[in-house]
């Protein structure tokens, strides 16, 4: 939502999936209501609902002037659904705006609009998924080598994850999900973490160094057990924020 704002694309309903998907499946239902057996006798008594939606940050927005005492009906219900998917996708544009404006003044809109709004999201942020051997490439070791067992469990361990625990992974190690486009001056560090009972220790991240301490883990199991715990339960400047809260966990 926010990029294609940025490069001038139109936004749509995908794009209100992305913010709420409970709200859009919730137009839905009611848009194709009749396919339940309900029809305007008996809309009433299922669904009491007004022509006013609530926002992100809680707050109620009238769709209509006086909305919250305008009634939504078997007749009127498509009309309520397009209006609330407007007003959910308008959500945050002045903000938008005053973010395009700052941008907008050091790379005029007419040249960042060269770009697709996500080439541009791309370019800026990095890629949603990576690859491993992208991540071994800018990848050098301390006390130990890409050679040894423990390190090859490690390597294994992420292959055999999925796109959101990586993204996880790199959370945890360098305290953001995405690689950037450019990473030739970037270095992921592995280092030998020393523990006198290796498959029971966890992993340790420094994200100011995107440095992993890593066990001597006994198996490719164990590593993948450990690497979950670890990226699960982390926290990024103490905010108590652990993974589950921020992404679906898998």
């Amino acid at each position: 939502l926010f990029w294609k704002r940025l490069t001038g694309d139109a936004v749509d309903r995908t794009d209100l999936i992305a913010l709420d998907e409970y709200c859009v499946k919730y137009l839905e239902d009611i848009v194709n209501i009749e396919k339940k057996g309900v029809d305007a006798k008996t809309f009433g008594q299922i669904f009491d609902v007004v022509f006013s939606t609530r926002l992100s940050d809680g707050s109620e927005a009238d769709l209509v002037e006086n909305g919250k005492n305008k009634k939504v009906t078997f007749e009127n219900r498509v009309e309520y659904a397009q209006l609330v998917e407007k007003v959910r996708l308008e959500e945050g544009l002045p903000q938008i705006k005053a973010i395009a404006s700052g941008v907008f003044r050091i790379v005029p809109a007419s040249l960042l609009r060269l770009y697709s709004w996500n080439e541009l999201e791309d370019k800026i942020s990095g890629k949603p998924t990576f690859s491993v051997e992208a991540l071994k490439k800018i990848t050098c070791y301390g006390g130990c080598s890409e050679k040894d067992p423990f390190v090859q469990h490690f390597w294994q361990a992420l292959e055999e994850f999925t796109d959101k625990e990586r993204s996880a992974y790199l959370r945890f190690v360098w305290g953001r999900s995405r690689m950037p486009s450019y990473t030739e001056k970037y270095t992921h560090e592995v280092h030998l973490m020393r523990a006198s009972d290796p498959d029971n220790a966890l992993p340790v991240a420094h994200t100011c160094s995107f440095q992993l301490d890593l066990p001597k883990y006994s198996s490719v199991e164990k590593a993948k057990e450990r690497l979950r715990i670890a990226i699960k339960w982390q926290t990024i400047d103490a905010d108590r924020e652990g993974y589950e809260t921020w992404t679906d966990y898998a």
